[in-house]
């Protein structure tokens, strides 16, 4: 089960990156803006909580840019099996820009797969501490 620290710091990360959201002028609805905790608990109480945050975005100006942000669920760094499920997903959903969030850096050669996959997919990564 999630500890009330952890859905605490997940609330800020999420929040944080909805202002971040909107001010590079993706659509953010103003309920996502200034959801309280509580409000926040009771909508993802739930033990995969990171997998229920994923957000899907459309640009403002343009509804085609699209911009997923997912929250990686692993306790360890981020390997290659996670970028090539960002990948698939994004590519599903036909989406060419995405935001990973994590909690500890990358293996090199998820940084590297990451790198590969600029042409097609671009993937910013921040770590939960980046984004409180």
């Amino acid at each position: 089960m999630t500890s009330s620290d952890e859905v605490a710091k997940l609330f800020r990360v999420r929040r944080t990156l909805y202002k971040m959201l909107a001010k590079r002028g993706y659509l953010v609805s103003d309920a996502d803006l200034h959801m309280t905790l509580e409000d926040f608990s009771s909508r993802f109480a739930s033990v995969d909580l990171r997998k229920q945050l994923t957000i899907l975005v459309q640009k403002a100006d343009d509804p085609s840019q699209q911009l997923l942000v997912f929250f990686a669920s692993e306790e360890k760094k981020i390997g290659v099996g996670t970028i090539r499920d960002v990948c698939t997903t994004m590519q599903d959903e036909n989406v060419g820009r995405a935001i990973l969030v994590v909690r500890d850096a990358l293996t090199s050669h998820s940084r590297q797969a990451v790198s590969e996959m600029a042409p097609k997919f671009f993937i910013e990564i921040f770590k939960e501490d980046e984004l409180l």
